[in-house]
């Protein structure tokens, strides 16, 4: 057990199926041994599907279902006491990789340079209609519209421990509502990678490339 490695998983009453589907499969259930594991689940559910069981997280929450993933993650990382590694995955990211352990840890001490490994998405695509008025709101200019610009996708990915540290110092943890809308989700998405970059660290794009190592639903 690497007892400074926690894998923040969260899920929701309506997508928990995906755990078995996808996250907890064998590659997965096969590396349990080298970090420890905390799972929230947005939404009351009364039976657990048997994969959580084989896993035995090390933290387990229930709470309600509001403000969708970003919510959860943000609940996990104030809750948890500090790691020198986390990761933080939805419930339909896996890994075909059965060294993924092993493939983090390398990249964290090659590229002492990146403090989050992830999947990056051009900020200026599939912007929601409203964008422009969000921006003006919470007053974040065009940074994240600008061509060459990346955000990490779902907040998922490989963060330094002082990264959390610090967003958990410095802007309160990750940006999220208490209420659930798809457009200011991917407001704070984009808003969460330029509270990183702020912060002074650099995003990575997990090697090989984008949702060829971190894989996300189907693809």
């Amino acid at each position: 057990m690497i007892d400074d490695f926690i894998v923040c998983v969260v899920t929701s009453s309506k997508t928990i199926i995906n755990l078995q589907k996808y996250c907890i499969n064998e590659n997965f259930i096969a590396n349990r041994k080298y970090f420890k594991l905390a799972l929230v689940i947005n939404g009351i559910v009364d039976t657990l599907p048997r994969c959580v069981e084989d896993v035995a997280p090390d933290y387990l929450w229930q709470r309600p279902n509001l403000g969708y993933d970003l919510a959860g993650f943000d609940f996990l990382i104030k809750k948890l006491p500090l790691f020198k590694y986390y990761l933080l995955l939805h419930d339909d990211h896996w890994f075909v990789d059965k060294e993924w352990v092993k493939k983090f840890l390398e990249l964290y001490f090659e590229y002492p340079d990146v403090g989050v490994w992830g999947n990056l998405f051009p900020a200026d695509k599939f912007v929601p209609t409203d964008y422009e008025k969000f921006v003006s709101l919470f007053r974040i200019g065009n940074y994240m519209l600008d061509k060459g610009k990346y955000f990490l996708q779902g907040l998922a990915g490989f963060y330094r421990g002082e990264v959390v540290r610090d967003l958990l110092k410095h802007v309160d943890g990750i940006p999220h509502v208490h209420f659930n809308n798809r457009e200011f989700t991917s407001i704070f998405e984009r808003m969460h990678s330029l509270n990183i970059t702020n912060l002074g660290y650099t995003i990575g794009q997990i090697p090989p490339g984008y949702e060829q190592y971190l894989k996300h639903n189907n693809w």
